[in-house]
């Protein structure tokens, strides 16, 4: 699946740099993902601000929604404040890493 959508038509190398660039924002929210918890947008984009990352809320969106239909992360049914007083919905990894337990 493509991460980069390609709105306003691009020359090659630049679509291929942008498709690049979207590939690496999917794969790290996935990997914050993967650490545990569940995000909304918004929250997502706050969590990669504490961790000195500055990306558009709109391409977290666009992240989100490519992993959810790559089958990575999955929606749930629950909603919570966003900005602007608007709910968003809650997202999650779909399969959580199995945790190393004891043998006994």
């Amino acid at each position: 699946m493509r991460s980069y959508h390609d709105s306003v038509p691009e020359t090659p190398p630049n679509a291929q740099t942008f498709e690049d660039k979207a590939r690496k924002q999917d794969d790290y929210i996935l990997t914050v993902f993967e650490e545990g918890g569940d995000y909304t947008p918004s929250e997502m984009q706050r969590r990669l601000e504490r961790l000195g990352i500055r990306w558009p809320l709109t391409s977290i969106r666009r992240a989100i929604t490519n992993l959810t239909q790559d089958r990575r992360l999955v929606q749930t049914d629950h909603r919570r404040e966003g900005l602007y007083g608007r709910d968003e919905r809650v997202w999650r990894i779909r399969y959580a890493k199995p945790q190393q337990g004891g043998l006994f």
